[in-house]
């Protein structure tokens, strides 16, 4: 695997879901130096570089991308949440909107959207999007998770409990499920 880009990045990302960021970042930064131009890896080590607090070094990544790429959605949706990480929700909501309004989004642009929604205290506004694309049978196992525990924060922020819990519920089933295949 040392000389196989994808099999380092995939790596990376286990490890970066595993809570191990120090070392996601020594696998995907190996990827990357295998394959300069491997967009996927350079979203990835933006993402991994966020909970180790160097959103400088993960915002100068994405505009990489996005001088490259302009359309790539998941590099916006990523820019987003680093503009949230900073505070700055109006920038990381206008960055949205257009992705939002052409029917564009992908997953990670809606969960974006779901933390703006939280952070301006209307979260009825991203339950829709986030049922809708449950409906889709698109998304990977961590995704439709992911999916559940965010719409269980929205429910929760609207007061709509059973909803929440349910969610929730469907969320920690699946992560149980990971949990026992993984044994």
């Amino acid at each position: 695997y040392p000389k196989h880009a994808p099999a380092r990045l995939g790596i990376g990302l286990s490890l970066s879901l595993a809570g191990h960021h120090s070392a996601a970042v020594d696998h995907i930064r190996g990827a990357i130096k295998l394959n300069p131009g491997y967009t996927n890896a350079y979203l990835a080590l933006a993402a991994t570089l966020l909970p180790l607090n160097q959103p400088d070094e993960a915002e100068q990544l994405v505009r990489d991308v996005l001088e490259k790429e302009p359309g790539n959605t998941e590099a916006i949706a990523l820019a987003t949440t680093i503009e949230q990480h900073r505070g700055d929700i109006d920038s990381a909501s206008d960055r949205l909107k257009p992705l939002l309004d052409s029917g564009q989004a992908d997953h990670n642009a809606l969960l974006a959207w779901a933390a703006i929604c939280i952070s301006r205290d209307e979260p009825e506004r991203a339950i829709p999007p986030l049922e809708a694309s449950l409906r889709e049978d698109v998304l990977t196992a961590t995704a439709v998770r992911n999916t559940h525990f965010n719409l269980g924060k929205l429910y929760d922020k609207c007061r709509s409990y059973p909803k929440a819990f349910e969610h929730y519920s469907k969320g920690n089933s699946l992560k149980n499920a990971d949990r026992r295949a993984h044994v």
